[in-house]
């Protein structure tokens, strides 16, 4: 489509939450106990991924159905995580999700991870669209020409 990209450099992760503002790497300072719920919430979501042998047919795993009456709040609520992590998961999941946790099923969840499980979440190339993300739309248009009205009435 000819739309230019530019590579974004690798900068340091950082959580501002709760009013503070910490590196990522630093997340045990946010209190006791912090770091072990993240590794073990991790752990958890690491053996979810284990259940679905394919994930493009999750319902083919071990008790889909039971799984997918869960939902990934409850899940959460019944690993008793310490509150800071539960609204840190609880943040970052529903804005990737685009929904409220409990409206969306751990199985779905559970095949996300499997999807991602040999991922790497070091050496990510990131891009951001040069220009701004208007250059997408923008592109599209041209290519769709004429047959894009503009400032039509909707009816």
């Amino acid at each position: 489509m000819g739309v230019p990209v530019a590579r974004v450099p690798k900068g340091r992760e950082a959580l501002f939450f709760n009013g503070q503002f910490k590196d990522a790497d630093d997340i045990g300072e946010y209190g006791r106990g912090v770091e072990q719920d993240v590794e073990r919430f991790e752990g958890q979501s690491e053996w979810l991924a284990t259940l679905i042998p394919d994930p493009r047919r999750p319902w083919k795993g071990l008790d889909p159905a039971r799984i997918d009456r869960i939902s990934l709040a409850e899940w959460m609520d019944r690993l008793d995580l310490l509150p800071f992590v539960k609204k840190y998961y609880t943040a970052w999941l529903s804005g990737c999700y685009a929904t409220d946790l409990r409206d969306l099923s751990l199985l779905m969840y559970a095949r996300d991870m499997k999807v991602y499980a040999h991922v790497p979440s070091e050496g990510i190339l990131a891009y951001r669209i040069a220009g701004g993300s208007d250059a997408l739309a923008t592109a599209f248009g041209a290519r769709l020409g004429d047959s894009v009205e503009l400032e039509a009435e909707v009816e």
